[in-house]
């Protein structure tokens, strides 16, 4: 929600321009942080660090002008930048993923980081 004013700034793009938003509940960098564990005892809490944006992004984009596409599932995302990129002037595409998508993926990431490894000798 911080960035939507970049939207008026890219007004003044040459060619084509195509502008990633990846929606995922909003707030989620705060998981990151030692106090999200508590949050589990506490999940009435948890609305003070996880702020969905409840906004309708696709406003946003028509206001300046530009066109918008909002996708569900990965499935339609190489399609959605192949028309997005084929046509000159500003194209935002609001992808909406699982909010525990992130940390989960990190979790994966430092399991396979921290696992031991065989060392051919």
């Amino acid at each position: 929600m911080h960035d939507v004013g970049g939207l008026a700034a890219a007004r003044e793009a040459r060619g084509s321009l195509t502008l990633i938003l990846i929606d995922n509940g909003g707030g989620r960098i705060f998981e990151q942080l030692p106090i999200f564990e508590q949050l589990g005892q506490r999940r009435d809490a948890s609305r003070f660090w996880l702020t969905p944006p409840d906004a309708d992004f696709s406003h946003a984009a028509r206001l300046y002008g530009h066109r918008y596409t909002r996708l569900d599932r990965a499935e339609g995302i190489a399609s959605a930048l192949q028309e997005a990129t084929a046509q000159a002037g500003v194209h935002v595409i609001h992808i909406v993923v699982d909010g525990a998508s992130a940390r989960e993926a990190e979790q994966r990431v430092r399991a396979a980081l921290e696992a031991p490894t065989e060392h051919p000798e």
